[in-house]
């Protein structure tokens, strides 16, 4: 008699390597670290028995194990693996969960952990290409697990989850909870999706991730699982057979031992083992087949209905897929569970087959017919105990008729239910219902593939969202005018969000020649779209052209939301031509209409917030800017435009960033990057990528910055502004990583000698670089090249960021060339003119200013100047720029604490403050109280104390003492 082995419960041999590979992962987690541990293997190799092998040892240190499984035919159900490992654990911390995270944050999560959502409980969905606001959810909710002890999550057959599902996982694999906890991701080779094999590839990079390949066992190893295999020629024929894969191994032997008792099981495993079937190998297939022809009819059955039902699958659902009467189901259970076939769950009335590809091999042996009947009885079955279209639609999504306007209408239910955080799945089972939709349903299909268009482009599916939006387009009746006009629009809006401007171009223009006279909205809608596409491409004066006609036609319209944003594109072109009186009369009237506009009309229009926050941007009044954007969130939002939400959270950061808030900044930009990936959206995501990489940069994480900009830089789009921007961004880290050939090389073949292509104030920043390159490479001729094209690009400007960033480029290039008093010269009236708009722009210029003034001798001007800087800079986090105004201050013989606050005590000039010492230099230059406080914008009295505090510090007692000490910390 031949005892077959049990791969699953067998000890673990030859994989000393793997073990310790284990260990060293819960030690590290033991130490309070956080960490990815990816198994990758063939399937059978031994990746589930190895998982086992690290649940014991991590019980055995007292580690909670959360685990969960992707099942092959179920990659439609969402977030399946997730769902089976953590919403029993969050269940029972649903108490603290609420506590720690609030009802929003859970309310969040209830939408896919049932265990999270409260009785009767109604939660709003968000827009599809915000779903990370769940993955963020899930991140904290991990926390809030990891908080009583170290959590380690196990993930088996990640080739097989749901697309949400591996959404979820690269989340926390780039972003990874803060408390100590182990990811643990069991895979095959080759079968994983792309975007997950790059984030885990990030983290080898970063050596946050640890990577155990699993190969055949060697033959010592696999003759030890054949214990009970007495034949030693049929031993040796079992090991050269398997290859050394112990669950092929076992199956052979469970094939022998089959064709040793039964003369049928020899010949039902015969004719199952000729040929591979469906990516089982014959062998494995062989010996289910006899296993299943040794089974009674009842047991075969049920055996089959558990394929259909899932796995692990619920005991009830398997009866009724596969037809039994309840009566006679316990003994077919028993039956089942004795042939080693199923076993037994810790969750009472659901099992599990032996293996995934034993499950397979079984629903792979139904008939077409039979698996069809058998998932119509589950889908009837679900129905009747009440579950949702959600839970019944994978089941209906295989048994389905053509024609079947029932199915369909439930496939596009739940469809709508899971699309704002599963919208491949939405995706698939709309296809499926388009699929079988009867012929004459052309408003439904109509209907579908504009949910299918918008959920396909959040899917990150541009070209596929196109498609289904232009068939949608196709079914609409020609006197349907309005709505294939909008669709018109939406087309355009989805093509140059990826970057495709002249086709969406001729279709814009195409549907603007069929307009009537009437169509004036249309008109503004069309000539809009139209003027954004050529502004996107810095095309300044078409765009202003069709943003002039576009407001006409608003305007004739009465459309308040489309006057609002074609006031907006007229200022922001405006703007960027250097058309100050324009930009300011056209923004003022976008404002006093955007301020008008109820929250529903901006909803159903939520491009007007995008243009106006731009515009207001353009025109240096970032706090409106902010304003306007965080508004436009809020509308787009509750309209579900994933797209227009996505590239106002893109503004928005960039905005943050500009004011110096670089925590909130770094905070909105993971978000807006997340957001990005998930929509599949390469230019926004780029331009995510480069302002990441610009605060990196500011806050003086180096590595980050130029990671970022390669990222940001390498993004497959079409040239535009946002491209250029790109290069500038990457060129800038390059230059600060020590790199100055790399960055004027990266720079100049975006955007060449002219740097055509980019807005003012980039092209500004560009040149600034372009300078600092050429000095840092011992080039001062090509230097003053590059500041004199910058002073000639800022003349007649009116915007400050543009004079800044002229005169920057000149101090620059002056003081390479060791004239400091002209360096101070350029830059000492912008600064002060920048700050109010502009302020962390302006410090950093400030401290060049603070280099100039040192190198022209003016120590105590330089003093001044370098504090305010440091001071400016530590508050905002920007340590690189911090450190930089430390080490002139020490130059100059300054001594600082910490981020720039004095010493307690500390007494001399270097005991002053940055505002003592404006006051202490203004006294200097024989201004009053009054004079000084209407300089500072202070009060008289404020002016009193500080000189108290001036006096005390110096040792002195009068007005020209103070004099007196600042000319000497001046010789």
């Amino acid at each position: 008699m031949v005892a077959a082995p049990d791969p699953a419960r067998a000890p673990l041999t030859g994989r000393e390597g793997e073990l310790a590979g284990l260990r060293a992962a819960l030690d590290a987690l033991a130490g309070g670290g956080a960490r990815v541990l990816t198994v990758v293997g063939e399937a059978g190799i031994g990746k589930s028995r190895l998982l086992g092998a690290l649940a014991e040892q991590a019980a055995a240190r007292e580690t909670r194990v959360l685990a969960g499984r992707g099942a092959e035919l179920e990659r439609d159900v969402p977030f399946g693996p997730w769902v089976d490992a953590l919403d029993e654990a969050l269940g029972r911390s649903a108490d603290r969960l609420r506590r720690a995270l609030g009802p929003e944050v859970v309310a969040e999560l209830g939408a896919v952990f049932a265990s999270c959502a409260g009785p009767g409980e109604v939660r709003d969905a968000p827009v599809a290409a915000e779903r990370h606001r769940l993955h963020h959810a899930a991140r904290a909710a991990v926390d809030v697990l990891a908080a009583a002890g170290p959590v380690a999550i196990v993930l088996d057959d990640v080739h097989w989850a749901d697309p949400a599902s591996l959404e979820l996982v690269a989340h926390l694999v780039r972003r990874p909870p803060r408390r100590p906890h182990l990811l643990v991701l069991a895979l095959r080779p080759g079968e994983v999706a792309t975007g997950l094999r790059d984030v885990l590839r990030e983290a080898d990079r970063a050596g946050t991730s640890t990577h155990l390949e699993l190969g055949p066992l060697d033959r010592a190893a696999a003759a030890g699982l054949l214990t009970g295999v007495r034949d030693p020629e049929l031993a040796t024929r079992l090991l050269d057979e398997s290859g050394g894969n112990p669950f092929l191994l076992g199956e052979l032997a469970r094939s022998a031992a089959a064709r040793a008792g039964a003369a049928t099981a020899t010949a039902a495993a015969d004719a199952a083992g000729g040929a591979s079937r469906d990516g089982i190998p014959a062998a494995i297939a062989g010996a289910v087949g006899a296993e299943l022809a040794a089974l009674e009819p009842l047991a075969l059955a049920l055996a089959r209905g558990a394929a259909v039902a899932g796995d692990p699958f619920d005991a009830d659902l398997a009866a009724a897929a596969a037809g039994i009467d309840p009566g006679a189901f316990p003994a077919a259970l028993d039956a089942l569970l004795a042939t080693g076939l199923a076993r037994e769950t810790p969750i009472p009335r659901r099992f599990a087959f032996r293996h995934p590809v034993v499950r397979r091999a079984v629903y792979e042996g139904l008939g077409a017919g039979a698996r069809l009947a058998a998932h119509e009885r589950a889908a009837e079955a679900l129905a009747a105990t009440g579950r949702g279209p959600v839970e019944r639609a994978h089941h209906v999504a295989h048994a389905a008729r053509a024609g079947d306007a029932g199915a369909a209408a439930l496939l596009a239910d739940a469809g709508r239910a899971v699309a704002p955080r599963a919208p491949d799945t939405a995706a698939a089972w709309w296809a499926t219902a388009l699929r079988i939709l009867p012929a004459d349903a052309r408003d439904q299909r109509r209907d579908l593939l504009l949910d299918l268009g918008g959920v396909l482009a959040d899917a990150g599916r541009p070209h596929d969202a196109h498609a289904a939006l232009e068939e949608a387009l196709a079914l609409l009746a020609p006197e349907a005018r309005a709505e294939r006009l909008r669709a018109t629009v939406r087309l355009a809006e989805l093509g140059h969000l990826v970057g495709s401007y002249e086709p969406e171009r001729r279709r814009l223009e195409a549907a603007l020649a069929s307009l009537g006279a009437g169509e004036r909205e249309a008109e503004a809608a069309l000539r809009l779209e139209l003027s954004y596409s050529a502004f996107a491409q810095m095309d300044l004066a078409t765009g202003g052209a069709l943003a002039q006609e576009a407001l006409r036609a608003a305007d004739a319209a009465g459309s308040p939301v489309l006057r609002v944003a074609a006031h907006a594109q007229v200022s922001g072109v405006a703007a960027l031509a250097g058309d100050e009186a324009q930009a300011t009369a056209h923004l003022a009237e976008a404002d006093v209409l955007f301020a008008a506009l109820d929250d529903l009309e901006l909803a159903r229009h939520p491009r007007a917030a995008t243009m106006l926050a731009l515009a207001a941007g353009f025109a240096e009044r970032l706090e409106w800017s902010l304003a306007c954007a965080r508004r436009g969130i809020a509308a787009g939002r509750a309209a579900g435009g994933g797209a227009v939400v996505l590239s106002l959270q893109v503004v928005e950061t960039g905005v943050l960033g500009q004011l110096g808030r670089l925590a909130e900044a770094d905070e909105a930009g993971q978000a807006a990057e997340d957001a990005a990936r998930l929509a599949g959206n390469a230019q926004l995501l780029q331009w995510a990528l480069g302002n990441r990489s610009w605060h990196a940069l500011r806050r003086g994480d180096l590595e980050s910055a130029v990671r970022l900009a390669r990222l940001s830089a390498a993004q497959p789009v079409e040239a535009s502004a946002i491209s250029r921007t790109s290069a500038c961004v990457l060129a800038a880290a390059l230059l600060e990583a020590g790199d100055a050939t790399a960055a004027r090389s990266a720079l100049l073949d975006a955007a060449g000698e002219e740097l055509t292509g980019l807005d003012l104030t980039w092209a500004g920043r560009a040149r600034v670089v372009l300078v600092r390159a050429a000095v840092a490479l011992g080039r001062p001729d090509e230097a003053a090249a590059w500041a004199a094209q910058a002073a000639t690009a800022a003349e007649g400007s009116p915007l400050r960021l543009v004079a800044l960033h002229a005169r920057l480029a000149a101090a620059e290039a002056l003081l390479a060339a060791g004239d400091g008093a002209a360096a101070a010269a350029e830059l000492g009236p912008v600064v002060a003119a920048t700050a109010p708009a502009f302020p962390f722009e302006a410090e950093e210029a400030r401290l060049v200013l603070g280099r100039a003034l040192a190198a022209a001798g003016d120590r105590p001007a330089a003093l001044v100047e370098l504090t305010a800087a440091v001071e400016a800079f530590a508050a905002a986090g920007a340590e690189r720029l911090r450190a930089a105004g430390v080490r002139e201050l020490r130059r100059l013989g300054r001594r600082l604490t910490g981020g720039g606050a004095r010493a307690a005590g500390e007494r001399g000039i270097e005991a002053l403050s940055r505002r003592e010492l404006e006051v202490a230099a203004l006294v200097r230059d024989g201004r009053r109280n009054r004079e000084i406080a209407e300089e500072l914008f202070l009060s008289e009295k404020t002016v009193e104390g500080h000189l108290a505090r001036i006096f005390a510090k110096l040792g002195v007692g009068s007005r020209a003492q103070v004099a007196a000490a600042l000319a000497r910390a001046g010789d």
